[in-house]
């Protein structure tokens, strides 16, 4: 790696499955200010993808996908200095022991799928207003085209097969992400 001190390293996760999905605590005080808003304590999700040799290194690194406004949806290294300085949290579907791995290259043709993907640009300002108006009753519409948020793809993957990890009925957001009841913290730094 690069010799800097790092918040966590590779050797410091548990053992990943592709499909688990890995979020990190906002960095900067507008970021944390509307996580406190929404009642969330992350802001950025990505989908575990594939473990593969750490060339530079000599370890294991994993793939994730994720939908960055940069990119779009992009492939990453989970170790990547980007995230190596991010406290993490690594959530895990909740499914019968063995179904998850089995699971494991419909995950991976489901990324390759969405994987050219632009970022949902107006999704994620939809989601504000969304929180602001929810009170009134007004249930989350379902969009149909090929842009994603970081939550709306991983929740797009795992509901193609046949496993949302967040009602229907809401946009993907941290706060239902954390409180979900088909995802089970694994592990974290906060």
């Amino acid at each position: 790696m690069n010799g800097s001190e790092s918040i966590w390293t590779s050797d410091d996760l548990p053992e990943l499955k592709t499909g688990d999905c890995v979020c990190f605590k906002p960095r900067d005080k507008i970021r944390q200010w509307f996580a406190e808003k929404i009642g969330a304590v992350s802001w950025h999700w990505a989908l575990v993808g594939r473990k593969q040799p750490a060339d530079d290194w000599g370890g294991v690194d994993w793939s994730v996908a994720e939908s960055i406004p940069q990119k779009g949806v992009a492939r990453t290294l989970l170790s990547q200095n980007q995230y190596l300085n991010y406290h993490m949290r690594v959530y895990r579907p909740k499914l019968p022991d063995g179904e998850q791995d089995k699971l494991a290259p419909y995950i991976m043709k489901r990324c390759n799928f969405y994987g050219g993907a632009g970022f949902d640009w107006a999704g994620a300002t939809n989601i504000g207003l969304w929180f602001l108006i929810r009170h009134l009753g007004i249930k989350w519409w379902m969009k149909k085209d090929m842009r994603f948020w970081c939550l709306e793809l991983c929740n797009q993957v795992w509901a193609d097969l046949d496993f949302p990890l967040c009602d229907m009925g809401e946009p993907p957001n941290p706060t239902n992400f954390e409180q979900s009841d088909q995802l089970e913290l694994i592990w974290g730094t906060f």
